[in-house]
């Protein structure tokens, strides 16, 4: 008899370019195919070139049948972090406080973002996430199509730190750099403390400038923190040797069991 395994496909979806892994599942999951995809024309404001790519190639024969998870580059996701608030009991009213502490940064959140709030310790913070509804539907649309269902939709930072997590310390930051955008979680033993996202240029000689005084300035500040960074490989490679500015890149050559595990691989092959 066979076991009821399907495969998975991961998708990262951002503002220029599209990757899908795929992964047959067993005992002993295996990527099967892997690929990058450019987005022409796409931007921070048109998710519709992204999405359109990712219709064209989930019709392919290579990512037919499988389910997908989708990882959104946090390009088009805000983020917050909720403080504990013990009079709110139902999932309506921590959505309505949620909204209003990613107000307090990003100006009011109207109905065309879609929040949602982790699940935190009692007593301690959580982390607020907001995705435009409309990009939400379209992934939801174009995954439809198929006969595979949509398994989950979560935004980059919190795959890639739910990924690293086991190597994180429980305190310091989780930095995530890709084309355009660097995010920055301030990490404590009960969660994220603080949370960043920032837009960020072309010239990654410049990023690389700041981001090591970034590791210069936690390392020396009182209370010391280390700086963990999950970059494109390539961008490591032309890093040279960051230890002395208080950064550590994460590597990890274990082998994927999952697509999203996969796919952080894969992502950080490409510039």
């Amino acid at each position: 008899m066979s076991l009821p395994w399907r495969d998975e496909v991961g998708v990262y979806l951002s503002p220029r370019r599209v990757l899908l892994v795929r992964m047959a599942r067993g005992l002993r999951p295996k990527c099967i195919a892997e690929a990058c995809f450019e987005a022409e024309s796409g931007s921070v404001a048109d998710w519709s070139p992204a999405l359109g790519v990712l219709r064209e190639q989930l019709a392919q024969a290579a990512w037919r049948g499988a389910g997908v998870r989708v990882a959104v580059a946090d390009h088009w996701v805000r983020h917050a972090v909720v403080p504990w608030a013990p009079a709110l009991r139902t999932d309506g009213e921590r959505e309505v406080f949620a909204r209003h502490v990613l107000g307090q940064t990003f100006g009011e959140l109207s109905q065309d973002w879609r929040v949602t709030v982790g699940e935190g310790l009692p007593g301690k913070p959580s982390v607020a996430s907001a995705m435009p509804a409309e990009l939400l539907a379209g992934i939801g649309a174009v995954v439809g199509q198929g006969s595979a269902p949509l398994l989950s939709v979560q935004p980059h930072l919190v795959v890639s730190y739910n990924l690293w997590r086991p190597r994180l310390a429980d305190s310091g930051w989780f930095v995530t750099l890709d084309e355009g955008c660097l995010a920055a979680a301030q990490l404590a033993p009960h969660g994220w403390e603080r949370v960043h996202t920032v837009r960020i240029g072309a010239d990654w000689a410049a990023e690389l400038r700041r981001l090591r005084t970034f590791g210069r300035l936690s390392v020396g500040a009182a209370g010391a923190q280390r700086v963990f960074v999950d970059a494109p490989g390539w961008l490591r490679s032309v890093a040279g040797d960051v230890r002395e500015d208080g950064l550590e890149w994460l590597e990890d050559d274990r082998p994927q069991r999952g697509s999203l595990e996969r796919l952080a691989r894969v992502k950080g092959m490409y510039p």
